[in-house]
């Protein structure tokens, strides 16, 4: 799973702070993202939840690709793996939300030609990261 425009976006957003710490403390051991009870976060860190719940979804990861999507972001966060992201935008020229905008554009994870996606389920390809 393509982290790599996630991490670009966060590290330009201007709640990157707030998503930062959202991460940090991620959510309830026995929860995950997909099911989190209201409160847990703080509400600075609920304002970075909901900047990375819409652009999660904006990318079309649905269902348990939207927890599989924070999972893998929060793993690349803590594991110190962001810097790269930043190294792609800048290598390739191009800011992090033109990079978004022609994915969304382009290929989804439930498009056909995305060459990270499954074909038979759609849902996109890859290991988890090794945390899990």
């Amino acid at each position: 799973m393509n982290v790599a425009p996630a991490l670009a976006f966060i590290h330009t957003h201007p709640l990157k702070d707030q998503i930062m710490d959202m991460y940090k403390r991620g959510p309830p051991k026995d929860t995950g993202f997909m099911w989190l009870r209201a409160g847990w976060f703080t509400p600075e860190q609920e304002k970075g939840l909901q900047a990375m719940r819409t652009w999660i979804l904006d990318h079309g990861y649905d269902s348990s690709a939207y927890g599989i999507m924070h999972r893998a972001i929060q793993h690349a966060l803590l594991k110190g793996q962001d810097t790269n992201a930043l190294r792609t935008c800048a290598e390739t020229n191009k800011t992090p939300s033109s990079r978004a905008a022609s994915k969304r554009n382009n290929s989804g994870p439930n498009s056909e030609s995305n060459s990270e996606s499954n074909s038979e389920s759609g849902r996109p390809s890859g290991n988890p990261p090794a945390a899990w």
